[in-house]
């Protein structure tokens, strides 16, 4: 008996001290090289990156179906009217339905990369992923849903939105010598273009930036409320001014 009891003193001694070791974090290697991101833990890295891709994804949902919703709805008003319409009324509705189908264009057909890639990173936790090659994947997609969202609300956008609008009003304007009406499409269409592109969320180029810096606290969420808008005196008229 005496000889079994040195095997299972053993045991137990060993057992004890495995489970009085301390587990060891698992920690990948940052995308830039930087020591304070490097240091945290592998699934703190995952979580953060796929709750903020879910906060940005369900921003960009409502943001995009409800921009797509209310084209859509100006674009039927605006072709049910042309029965009862005469020639040059219609003239203006086609110009005007017509810019209501360029603005849902880009929304269906190019849509945001972050919804996409909410799907793939709740996907890959499902099946279990959780390794430094499903970080890697996640933090290329970050940076990529930044880059796009940067783009968006970038002066080449808000240029392009004007070119736009400008040149459905001056095809009314000296196409047709429809003055009012171009000038009316040139200025309710580059304002409703400002409300879209100031309502877009653009919170995941913040997200990135804190997540290279290693401070993985999450980020409030974008609001409209941040747009402001006022009337402001112009010669004898006044100006609509919009900031954000």
């Amino acid at each position: 008996m005496r000889g079994m009891r040195r095997p299972i003193l053993g045991m137990t001694v060993g057992l004890m001290l495995l489970m009085s070791t301390p587990a060891v974090a698992e920690t990948c290697a940052a995308p830039d090289g930087s020591p304070a991101l490097a240091s945290i833990d592998l699934h703190t890295r995952i979580d953060y990156l796929t709750s903020s891709m879910r906060r940005s994804a369900r921003d960009t949902r409502i943001w995009a179906w409800s921009w797509a919703g209310i084209y859509s709805a100006i674009a039927v008003a605006q072709f049910a009217t042309l029965p009862v319409k005469n020639h040059a009324d219609q003239i203006d509705t086609y110009y005007q339905g017509t810019a209501s189908i360029v603005g849902v264009l880009p929304l269906m057909l190019s849509p945001q990369p972050v919804m996409r890639d909410q799907r793939f990173a709740d996907r890959g936790l499902r099946n279990g992923r959780g390794d430094c090659a499903f970080l890697s994947e996640l933090e290329w997609r970050a940076a990529r849903d930044a880059k796009q969202q940067a783009f968006g609300k970038s002066p080449l956008v808000h240029i392009g939105a004007f070119l736009v609008n400008f040149g459905i009003g001056a095809g009314l304007a000296m196409g047709y010598h429809h003055l009012l009406s171009g000038v009316l499409q040139i200025v309710i269409g580059e304002t409703v273009a400002e409300l879209q592109i100031a309502s877009q969320p653009g919170d995941m180029p913040l997200v990135l930036e804190r997540y290279r810096a290693g401070d993985l606290r999450p980020v409030k969420r974008s609001k409209f409320s941040d747009v402001h808008w006022h009337l402001a005196p112009m010669g004898t008229g006044a100006q609509f001014v919009l900031t954000y």
